[in-house]
């Protein structure tokens, strides 16, 4: 059942030896290029919350399997809430919009773009699982409320979590078929992949792709008035001021192969990449323990990657982000392989489970939007947490044994 009380505590002291040990590795390597910051500590804290807060609500869920199901209820709440106040700013004309400069997509009252979507796509699972074991009349309004708000979401990780969520329950009704009459009918997950399928042409998504095309065409047209009234270094100056006059031109130059392309020139993800990639080379010992955060400030500019997990690299080092991939690993591996052996007991709270970490996981590697913001990573965390307590279980349906239907 779990692990003991005793390996449950030595689970938070090694974690937490962990934390310390390569915090102050960090800072000593740090030091020999300027002081600690307050800027970094915080960014340090941020990224710890995830392994966390997994390990305190594995803790929780092992002294109370119960507040697992708890846990379902309160995630399909908070994302009913969002998708409440999406709604309410479009109504009332007060939604800031995903691409806010160009007015598409729907964000709501919301911060963050990319956390936004991550936390939509994080929360669908679990509400689409508790309307299915536990409200099974509210399934079809939940269903269509969850392809609603990720399909007006407007980015391309949202789109996709459609396609790759609603697919996962559709497999999972399927089977569910075969073991009871009662289980829900697949064409209530198919049926919204069709619709956003058909919809693609008009989407917010793709309304701000055309954009991003037409501006890349502008960029080009730009790119070769300079060249040809002046040099490759001119046009690299324009394009990039901060990073040419932080480490040269030459430097620069050799990083991006000489290319005179806008589309390479203006991507922002690449030159914060290449920024972080030169600083690496002027402080070789950083690249086990990380670079210090206020050493991606410069002119004014922030250069911290886009992606999580280069910005994980470069902010903890090898060491750091080989950790972090463990633990994550550690926690959700040993279960996908053990529902991976028997295909046919799939339920919903399997697709829950899998599809929520496939979406945090996803928009970590695409965007800057989880593993360092806390509101986001908090439903990978618990994710994570509640994973790994179900595979130590042993009975996996013991969390839902408590005269419950989830």
């Amino acid at each position: 059942m779990g692990l003991t009380v005793g390996k449950k505590r030595l689970l938070i002291v090694a974690v937490t030896v962990f934390l310390v040990a390569l915090s102050a590795l960090r800072f000593a390597v740090n030091a020999q290029y300027g002081s600690p910051s307050l800027a970094d500590a915080v960014n340090l804290v941020r990224i710890y919350s995830l392994p966390i807060t997994a390990v305190s609500f594995y803790s929780i869920f092992a002294a109370e399997p119960r507040a697992i199901k708890a846990f379902f209820a309160a995630a399909s709440l908070a994302f009913i809430t969002v998708a409440a106040v999406m709604l309410l700013s479009t109504l009332t004309g007060t939604d800031p919009h995903t691409y806010q400069g160009k007015k598409i997509g729907v964000l709501g009252w919301f911060n963050n773009t990319n956390s936004q979507s991550a936390i939509i796509s994080s929360t669908v699972p679990y509400a689409i699982a508790f309307s299915m074991t536990k409200k099974p009349r509210s399934l079809p309004f939940t269903v269509a409320v969850s392809a609603a708000a990720l399909y007006a979401v407007g980015t391309r990780l949202a789109f996709a979590s459609i396609l790759g969520i609603f697919s996962a329950f559709c497999l999972v009704s399927v089977l569910m078929k075969h073991r009871a009459a009662s289980a829900p009918s697949p064409l209530i997950f198919a049926l919204p992949i069709a619709i956003c399928l058909l919809l693609l042409p008009v989407s917010p998504m793709m309304q701000n792709r055309r954009q991003v095309a037409d501006y890349a065409e502008t960029k080009n047209e730009i790119a070769s008035e300079i060249i040809s009234d002046g040099s490759t270094e001119e046009l690299y100056l324009h394009y990039l001021p901060e990073l040419t006059e932080r480490f040269g031109f030459n430097a620069v130059y050799g990083a991006y192969g000489g290319s005179a392309e806008a589309s390479r020139l203006t991507n922002a993800r690449f030159e914060k990449l290449t920024y972080s990639r030169l600083l690496l080379k002027e402080r070789p010992q950083a690249r086990y323990f990380g670079l210090d955060y206020s050493s991606m400030l410069y002119g004014g500019e922030n250069f911290d990657a886009e992606n999580d997990f280069h910005a994980i690299y470069f902010l903890c080092g090898a060491v750091g982000l080989c950790a972090l991939s463990a633990f994550i690993a550690v926690c959700i591996f040993p279960l996908l392989r053990k529902r991976i052996c028997k295909p046919k007991a799939l339920t919903p709270i399997d697709a829950a489970l899998l599809s929520a970490a496939s979406c945090s996981l996803v928009h970590a590697i695409f965007t800057a939007g989880v593993l360092r913001r806390p509101n986001a990573s908090f439903y990978l965390a618990v994710t994570l947490a509640i994973s790994f307590y179900l595979y130590k279980s042993g009975d996996f349906y013991e969390a839902f044994n408590h005269n419950s239907r989830l």
